[in-house]
């Protein structure tokens, strides 16, 4: 939804220079589905993490960290993917299911058992369609589905992410520039800028929330036993 509403916003301002009140509607719309697109998954861990007797649970600080780290994460991920949509349209369909296919042979890869039956026996099929759903919930975010460490988890799925939004932003800013009038925007520049610091500032939560509020009490690249949030 704040992809879709993103994009309208876009469209929008490339035909009209002043903000309307339906506008600002729609920037406090994105806004709030950011909002709770971001507190949801820093709830989800929590409660996830208090679901389990061994494992300490995250504090209000290491939640409040949590959810700027995945807001400014899915807020780069939403604006490169919404700008490059207005301008390129269906050449975004290649692009997401190439990511989408990569992230759910990756899930697949490592052997989650979600949907096996009460006796254990496994269920290939239901198994298989849920990791294509997680493949798909990896075009926004990331949600680790197996308990076992992160590390490189992030790392690489990160990497993939930024590379993507970049690539994304660069393509848009280029054709918007070859425009007079979309040049002259007032979100022309800003845009490209906060896609790039907007994943940066999200990153540094990440290392803050690893560094000194993760439940484990050692950075992520330490400690062995920091797995799933």
């Amino acid at each position: 939804m704040a992809i879709l509403q993103t994009y309208i916003m876009a469209v929008t301002k490339s035909k009209y220079r002043k903000t309307t009140i339906t506008g600002y509607v729609q920037i406090a719309s994105v806004i709030s589905s950011l909002f709770e697109i971001s507190w949801s998954l820093a709830s989800y861990h929590r409660a996830l993490r208090g679901s389990v007797p061994d494992k300490r649970n995250m504090t209000k600080l290491g939640t409040t960290v949590q959810f700027l780290w995945r807001f400014f994460v899915i807020t780069s991920r939403i604006l490169a993917i919404a700008l490059f949509t207005s301008e390129f349209g269906y050449w975004l369909v290649p692009i997401a299911i190439g990511h989408w296919g990569v992230m759910t042979v990756w899930v697949m890869h490592q052997g989650t058992r979600f949907c096996d039956t009460d006796r254990g026996v496994p269920r290939p099929c239901e198994e298989y369609l849920f990791n294509m759903v997680v493949g798909a919930i990896y075009l926004i975010c990331f949600l680790n589905v197996k308990d076992e460490p992160t590390r490189f988890k992030y790392l690489a799925y990160y990497i993939i992410v930024f590379t993507e939004n970049c690539v994304l932003i660069t393509l848009w800013f280029i054709r918007t520039s070859s425009d007079p009038f979309k040049s002259l925007l007032w979100f022309h520049t800003p845009a490209f800028v906060s896609v790039i610091s907007a994943f940066c500032m999200g990153i540094v939560f990440m290392l803050v929330y690893y560094r000194f509020l993760h439940p484990n009490g050692r950075p992520l690249w330490v400690n062995r036993a920091a797995r799933c949030c």
